[in-house]
């Protein structure tokens, strides 16, 4: 897929800089930092949401429980 973004002067620098370091595109730079982020990104949700304590009794409404069970 092709994206276009607007990157301001400084970033663009930047991401010229790391791309030059690394013998790559900009292109192909951008899109290894942006997959590794959004990676990350769902790594810590996931184990953020696991590392939550499950309560042994749970006295909710049914219409809550019902809420939480659709997640």
């Amino acid at each position: 897929m092709t994206i276009a973004i607007s990157l301001s002067p400084e970033i663009e620098a930047l991401l010229r800089e790391k791309a030059d370091r690394q013998g790559q595109d900009m292109s192909t730079v951008a899109a290894q930092m942006l997959t590794r982020i959004l990676e990350s990104e769902t790594r810590d949700a996931q184990e953020a949401i696991q590392s939550i304590p499950l309560a042994e009794h749970v006295s909710l409404e049914p219409s809550i429980m019902d809420r939480i069970t659709r997640c």
